[in-house]
């Protein structure tokens, strides 16, 4: 279980990392204002760079990924994150999570309700009448706390009793360190006064061809996710609490598929944005969930992680193309992005680790899950990147 627990962490010891070649610095982002006093608040960005030329940027809003930076199978370097380069542009644009820490609770809660132990709660609905990674001000949009501990970077963020709803003055820990193996490792702790619930994420978009690829790269990429099942929705996105099979269907990722022979196959399918259910050991941590390679760059990307389920995420809500509004410019929609490239639909995929969506709303289906006082909400999440020559 990743919450909810009094064990130790991790179960089996830390891996063994390197991070003997890795450098990281720290520098101004952006300056915003306090909402309420109007004082400048600087927004820190902090950058690593390892032996392989790999570099990663986060900034403490959001605690949000905004550039990783990694050469081809022939050496060139390039951004494979989409993002933006002022603060500006991501509050401005947060109902996309660009790279950012989703909190309190990822992914979609039926009514904007939970009930613990006979009590329930109302919480703020930011798709009516359902809330939404968080609700209308989660932890995607906070100026985290943030400091250099050796080679990792540490923040912190404090959740209000009520905030957006939940119970429980609930304190968040996030620690974010890249190593010489091309991995980006993230670890979430979270610690609560009540009884509540906490299921945190990452949402970067990637794109292994490059961020300003688009569509026509992201159709080159191949999938593999270590799943027989998806958690079941209804029509309107929201989880049932059951679990169906995806063998023989599009959904079904165990064997490599590359997403434009996906897509050409299944014309109604109009992108991915489902909840995998890993398959994994009882007490596995660091469980393998997901690959995916990009021929034509020589780039991979292996996800592992503690969590039980994985949201796979193809960008489905970003702007459609010109081409499909036939030009007519009453109805573009421009997302102006890093190095002022337009991002649009299906212009990259998230990744995000997480607990079962609506797990609080069928608790009679999932294992205990509430993060009680005392008690320790622990998630790990690697991103590992690999260049095949």
């Amino acid at each position: 279980m990743a919450c909810g627990r009094k064990a130790s962490y991790p179960l089996h010891g830390p891996r063994p990392k390197k991070t003997s070649g890795v450098t990281l610095e720290d520098n101004v982002f952006d300056i915003t204002k306090d909402e309420i006093t109007g004082k400048p608040i600087t927004i820190t960005k902090y950058k690593w760079e390892n032996e392989n030329e790999m570099k990663v940027e986060m900034i403490d809003y959001g605690a949000c990924i905004v550039g990783i930076e990694m050469p081809d199978k022939k050496g060139t370097i390039d951004d494979v994150v989409l993002g933006f380069s002022k603060f500006e542009e991501y509050s401005n644009k947060a109902a996309y999570y660009f790279g950012a820490t989703i909190g309190r609770v990822a992914n979609r809660i039926a009514n904007s309700a939970l009930t613990i132990r006979g009590k329930t709660f109302r919480l703020k609905s930011n798709i009516p009448p359902h809330q939404l990674n968080g609700g209308i001000k989660g932890f995607d949009k906070a100026i985290w706390s943030s400091y250099v501990q050796d080679k990792r970077v540490v923040m912190s963020h404090h959740s209000p009793d009520y905030d957006e709803g939940f119970p429980g003055d609930v304190i968040v820990n996030g620690f974010f360190e890249l190593t010489d193996d091309n991995e980006f490792l993230i670890e979430y702790r979270a610690y609560s006064t009540k009884p509540t619930w906490v299921n945190l994420t990452n949402h970067t978009y990637f794109n292994l061809g490059g961020h300003d690829q688009g569509s026509i790269e992201l159709y080159n990429h191949n999938f593999t996710i270590n799943a027989e099942y998806i958690s079941e929705v209804n029509r309107i996105m929201i989880p049932t609490g059951y679990k169906a099979v995806i063998d023989k269907t599009p959904f079904d990722l165990r064997i490599s598929r590359g997403l434009k022979e996906t897509f050409t196959k299944n014309p109604d399918l109009i992108g991915f944005d489902h909840n995998y259910i890993i398959t994994k050991g009882e007490y596995q941590q660091d469980a393998f969930m997901a690959r995916v390679s990009h021929p034509q760059s020589g780039r991979i990307l292996e996800v592992y992680s503690n969590q039980p389920t994985l949201q796979f995420y193809t960008a489905n809500k970003l702007p459609t193309t010109p081409e499909f509004h036939k030009g007519d410019p009453k109805k573009l929609d421009i997302l102006v992005g890093k190095s002022g490239k337009n991002y649009y639909k299906h212009g990259g995929f998230c990744l995000s680790p997480q607990y079962y969506p609506d797990a609080i709303n069928h608790q009679e289906r999932h294992p205990k899950f509430i993060l009680n006082p005392g008690d320790i909400y622990y998630n790990t999440i690697r991103y590992k990147f690999i260049v095949q020559k």
